[in-house]
């Protein structure tokens, strides 16, 4: 745009889209078997301690994903300032098909002779299951808009800060229908009025408290994410430099999340091996920094309360801060000296 301001834009497409072809065979009607396949040709057998044929991943699916995306990114240089401003705008659109259930899975597992074999010979079927096809479709938009600023304080000072912009704008499925489940609705026996018969906790599209705006979770505008950063050179000799930065930043669903359960893991940050004396060692120090750092020292305040000293102080020509600075400097000394011998016992000892 001019010598002082350059202005970057950028349109993508991408489409990725995968076919799975599954290894052609047999169904289970194409045998005689009285039952159900989409496919004539295809069969998930698996006999316990014999052979297995096909497989729940290995029959015919379709995966296609689409993402549009455009960003607009403006960098101008005014004085000591360099100043950038962009906005970025996406869409994905996701379509997933595939026949997992519905070509029907038969298991012989041993349950009536004690051999997986022996079962499939004389024809006695452990278990059966089939299903419908597994169908997940979403779409989900995005848009960011951001400030930022380099600005050269000094020659050793830089200060970068800015701001950006980040909605929640949820996904939406396209495929069945979206619900939610509230813990309080269950707990008072609360039903849908779309769905009556669903059990209590559920509610649909069209119930009270549902999002309107076509996905299952409410539109978040207001979500800002400020940053500070600052670099000084000491000596601006260009050898040492110190760093800090600060700043708050959020993260969103992509269009393919929310397709199954979630699990909770537990992580242990501090003591991950759970040692005893990791765990009682900073307490007996914050034992002893509490018990003579504040109790002894209010004790010494109430004493010289009682026996009249501490009036006596008051009406001396010293500040109440020099008075309380004397009070509390033995107790401090004191309290860090027991932290220090506690602490070096508690290395000899317990490592």
């Amino acid at each position: 745009m001019s010598a002082k301001t350059v202005n970057a834009f950028r349109l993508t497409v991408n489409r990725t889209a995968v076919a799975r072809i599954h290894e052609p065979n047999f169904s289970a009607p194409s045998i005689g078997v009285k039952s159900y396949s989409v496919f004539p040709d295809f069969i998930v057998l698996s006999v316990t301690g014999g052979f297995n044929l096909g497989g729940g991943t290995q029959s015919l699916a379709t995966f296609r994903t689409t993402t549009y995306q455009a960003n607009d990114d403006v960098s101008m240089i005014a004085g000591k300032h360099q100043i950038a401003i962009g906005v970025t705008l996406a869409h994905w659109r996701v379509n997933q098909f595939a026949h997992t259930n519905d070509p029907g899975t038969y298991t012989f597992n041993g349950t009536a002779t004690g051999l997986g074999m022996a079962d499939f010979l004389l024809g006695k079927l452990s278990t059966m299951t089939n299903g419908s096809q597994v169908g997940w479709g979403t779409r989900e938009n995005y848009a960011a808009l951001y400030l930022a600023d380099v600005w050269k304080a000094t020659p050793r000072l830089t200060v970068n800060y800015g701001a950006r912009w980040e909605p929640f704008l949820p996904l939406k499925l396209t495929l069945g229908i979206p619900y939610a489940f509230d813990d309080d609705r269950f707990h008072k026996g609360i039903k849908s009025k779309v769905y009556p018969n669903a059990p209590a906790g559920l509610y649909f599209p069209g119930d009270p408290g549902f999002p309107t705006n076509g996905s299952f979770v409410n539109n978040r505008l207001g979500i800002f994410n400020p940053r500070l950063g600052l670099a000084w050179a000491p000596k601006g000799d260009g050898r040492t430099s110190i760093r800090s930065s600060s700043g708050m930043a959020t993260d969103f669903t992509k269009a393919r999340q929310f397709g199954s359960g979630a699990s909770v893991k537990t992580q242990v940050l501090y003591n991950p091996d759970l040692k005893t004396s990791w765990v009682m060692v900073p307490a007996i120090i914050g034992l002893i920094l509490t018990f003579i750092g504040t109790i002894i020292t209010s004790i010494g305040l109430v004493r010289e309360r009682e026996a009249g000293t501490l009036e006596q102080l008051a009406v001396m020509p010293i500040k109440p801060s020099t008075v309380i600075l004397g009070k509390i400097t033995p107790y401090f000394l004191l309290a860090s000296l027991d932290m220090i011998i506690v602490t070096v016992l508690g290395v000899l000892l317990f490592g």
